[in-house]
């Protein structure tokens, strides 16, 4: 009778085991953090997107900063707004205590007066605006 010798794996392997099913579980986590975020229903009506992404609290406090830009139909824009649950400006300005557009340095980053804006502020939380203009609409993400 024959004995079944099996050889042991070494640590390499089992590493390397280890380090592919960590990439799988992390790329479908970071799929699906994509499927749920703003910038996928754009990549359906909308064109030319430019995306800018600040998270200055090194991923720990959970503090960021996106600006998104995004041509598309003024029809989209407000159905966007709707889908991302963002409330309408009345007038030309956000609610009292409520900071405006985020200081983006990208070239592309030109937002419009707030005049038709929609946002969305939770005071000591996060604060969301998204507004139209020349074709394009500007969304501007912050966390702290």
């Amino acid at each position: 009778m024959e004995s079944l010798e099996t050889k042991p794996r070494s640590v390499a392997s089992r590493w390397r085991r280890r380090l592919a099913i960590f990439g799988v579980v992390f790329g479908l986590w970071a799929l699906l953090h994509w499927w749920n975020g703003p910038i996928r229903p754009l990549f359906f009506s909308a064109s030319g997107i430019h995306d800018s992404y600040d998270g200055s609290g090194g991923g720990l406090t959970g503090d960021f900063n996106r600006c998104i830009r995004a041509d598309c139909s003024e029809e989209f824009f407000h159905q966007y707004a709707r889908q991302q649950g963002l409330t309408s400006t009345v007038a030309e300005a956000l609610p009292k205590n409520c900071p405006g557009w985020s200081n983006c340095s990208e070239r592309w980053w030109t937002p419009p007066p707030l005049r038709g804006a929609y946002y969305s502020y939770r005071p000591g939380g996060s604060r969301y605006i998204l507004a139209y203009a020349n074709g394009s609409l500007f969304y501007d993400l912050c966390a702290w």
